[in-house]
């Protein structure tokens, strides 16, 4: 995805299938940090669902390949 694609209060999923590589994260925050805008995100699916941690931007908008529709998420 792009970074301008990316917005607070939205949930993106990486695009793999089943239990094990799913992942779905929900954007709390963006920020300026030292090195660049920075995502805070809550990981709502996938191995570490509950942790909330950072990204920058351009790391979230690589690893994001869709928004999570309303009905799932």
């Amino acid at each position: 995805m792009s970074p301008n694609e990316i917005e607070v209060g939205k949930t993106y999923h990486n695009g793999k299938q089943g239990p094990r590589s799913y992942s779905a994260r929900k954007v709390t925050e963006i920020f300026d940090g030292r090195e660049g805008k920075r995502i805070l995100f809550l990981q709502v699916s996938g191995r570490y669902k509950g942790t909330t941690e950072t990204l920058s931007l351009h790391s979230f908008a690589r690893w994001a390949r869709g928004e999570v529709s309303q009905e799932k998420g």
